[in-house]
């Protein structure tokens, strides 16, 4: 026997305890200090332990969590920076007396995964010059990154190891079921072997009644020494090895799924108007060609809206001619001629004022009189004053502004008229494509039907036409298997709608959400395989929502190298198997696994072709 090679599992370990510790010696030495610990959380014990560090060495360390620096750090997320530690009630002087060591100053800072969640800390110890900064426990902070990924890794390596020895034996025992299942076969068919023999014994000894009693001592002699054959002699009856010569073989992994066939692509009608269904030209599920009338509303609401969006374009268009012709409109004359009275009238108040005045100063009228005159003036001109506003207010109306709204109010208005018009056009709804008419909602799925009478609102879904050129199958995946589903991969499907025939297909798309459970079901995501290429013969028998299996090939290798999974042994030191020499001496040699199938087991590396393994039997 030759000497094993080195386990994978404790490579791994050793070689992620190599690169955390020169990730810690980096650090140490970027960061100027005597010395630096990596601690990582344990969630099951509540601690933190050690065994990565740098400077004097001591035994592995554990501190509870909250418990010194470190479990203070671990407990709250913040960073601690001490510049003389012996007076800091959190820290703990038992390792510096275990070690010989002196803590002077600390900084300590949290270990945060890529998800945030804090899995240990990084303390660095006696900063060489001077006292840590603040800039320092950024600069620690920004460091620590590296050593959470090289961690992550770490555990997700031994995540996947533990999960593929479990698939390995998972696969080994199905095997000895089913060789357990062939045995039970064999067995039956000998019994029933035996049974069909017994009857046609019988059957010879009714025919044979004369020599009846003679016969049958013989048949039942003949069928105890049939029953009681060497057992050696039975197939699987086996023991020591078999030895297998590796060879490349084509290997394909599919994941089943079970949909219903479907349109991929939907053209979607929705109502042009507010109305009642007059009549139905179409039956769900039937095929229709594109610009078939389908069905006709009522248009009685929209002949309304017609009319009243006619009668704004009319108004519209009125308001326009009058602010085109405004200045010989009759509001602006008349503000005009009352322009022209309040200057009479203010004139005449000037003249009353002026000869009352002159009379004052003789001594004829009284100073009331004058005082009155001299009021009426004052109103005169205040209402000279207020016409000419209000004739520059009516002038103003007819300004450019103003004829640009208008004449963009008439546009909209006609606008609109025109919309309710088509709309109006638009009560025979025809076929916007050729296919098969569907309910509304997702992939035909979900809507209401229609039927004459029914009321229906302007843009709710009427139906669906589904192009029968873009078939495909609507799956539900679960949680394993949609892990597997990426984009474009290849995919079969079979279904009794082709007569049985095979066709290719591709997955189109994933569903990044889980659909709801129903009751009783499992969560899925959906997942869509379109068909390429469907020959026409093959639509004869089509009907919407058939059954139909896809198998999508996830993962497909020429030339694997495939063992029976007997022949994989497992340990804590990984997977092997036993290579033969030629000079038919057996060696241990480690195996990395790929795909498994239900009995073999593919070998991505350890094994060449031409390499012969033994297999145990029996």
């Amino acid at each position: 026997m030759t000497a094993p090679a080195a386990p994978q599992r404790a490579g791994a370990a050793i070689d992620l305890d190599r690169q955390l510790r020169e990730i810690v010696e980096s650090i140490r030495v970027f960061m100027d200090a005597e010395r630096c610990t990596l601690f990582q959380y344990d969630e099951s014990r509540q601690e933190l332990w050690s065994k990565i560090f740098s400077g004097p060495r001591i035994e592995e360390i554990r501190v509870a969590l909250g418990e010194g620096i470190a479990g203070f750090v671990m407990k709250t997320g913040e960073w601690v920076r001490i510049d003389d530690a012996a007076q800091d009630p959190r820290f703990q002087a038992r390792f510096d007396r275990q070690s010989g060591f002196v803590t002077r100053s600390v900084l300590c800072v949290p270990l945060v995964n890529v998800q945030g969640t804090r899995i240990g800390v990084v303390q660095v110890i006696n900063k060489r010059s001077g006292s840590f900064s603040e800039r320092d426990a950024e600069l620690l902070a920004a460091l620590n990154a590296q050593a959470a990924i090289a961690i992550e890794n770490g555990h997700l390596y031994e995540r996947l190891r533990v999960a593929r020895a479990k698939e390995v034996s998972l696969a080994r025992q199905l095997q000895l079921k089913h060789g357990e299942l062939q045995d039970a076969f064999r067995r039956l068919e000998e019994t029933n072997s035996e049974l069909r023999s017994a009857v046609e014994v019988a059957h010879r000894l009714r025919l044979a009644a004369g020599a009846g009693a003679l016969l049958l001592f013989a048949v039942l002699i003949g069928l105890s020494w049939r029953r009681a054959g060497p057992e050696t002699n039975r197939p699987g009856a086996r023991g020591g090895a078999r030895v297998v010569e590796v060879a490349p073989a084509a290997l394909e992994v599919v994941v089943p799924m079970v949909g219903k066939l479907e349109p991929l692509d939907l053209a979607t009608v929705v109502s042009p108007l507010t109305g009642a269904v007059r009549r139905l030209a179409f039956r769900y599920g039937e095929s229709v060609e594109a610009g078939r009338a389908l069905l006709e509303l009522d248009t009685s609401q929209v002949e309304v809206e017609e009319r009243t969006a006619r009668a704004a374009v009319i108004r519209a268009a009125q308001r326009v001619r009058e602010l085109e012709q405004w200045d010989s409109s009759s509001e602006v004359s008349d503000a005009r001629r009352n322009l022209s009275r309040a200057d009479l009238e203010l004139q005449a108040a000037r003249r009353s004022f002026a000869e009352v005045g002159a009379l004052f100063e003789k001594g004829i009228v009284r100073r009331e009189e004058n005082e009155a005159a001299r009021d009426g003036l004052a109103k005169s001109e205040l209402d000279h004053r207020s016409v000419e506003e209000q004739l520059t207010s009516v002038i103003e109306k007819g300004s450019a502004e103003n004829r640009q709204i208008a004449a963009m109010e008439l546009e909209n208005a006609r606008v609109q008229f025109e919309k309710v018009e088509s709309r109006r056009q638009q009560a025979a709804v025809i076929a916007p494509a050729s296919g098969v008419v569907l309910l509304p909602g997702s992939r035909g799925v979900g809507g209401a039907a229609l039927e004459e009478g029914a009321r229906v609102e302007q843009g709710q879904p009427l139906l669906a036409v589904g192009n029968l050129a873009t078939l495909g199958v609507v799956c539900s995946a679960d949680e394993v298997d949609v892990a597997r589903v990426r984009l474009g991969q290849a995919a079969r499907v079979r279904t009794e709608a082709f007569a049985g025939r095979t066709l290719a297909g591709a997955v189109r798309s994933v569903s990044a959400q889980a659909t709801a459970a129903r009751a009783g079901g499992a969560t899925g995501f959906e997942v869509v395989v379109a068909l390429e290429d469907v020959p026409a013969e093959a639509l004869s028998g089509f009907r919407l929502g058939l059954s139909a299996t896809a198998e999508v090939v996830v993962y497909a290798r020429p030339d694997a190298l495939m063992v029976p999974i007997e022949a994989v042994r497992n340990d804590e030191r990984g997977d092997w198997v036993e290579v033969v020499g030629g000079d038919g001496r057996t060696a241990r040699r480690e195996v990395r696994l790929g795909e498994t199938t239900v009995d073999a087991v593919e070998v991505v590396s350890g094994l060449a072709a031409g390499d012969r393994v033994a297999v145990p039997v029996g």
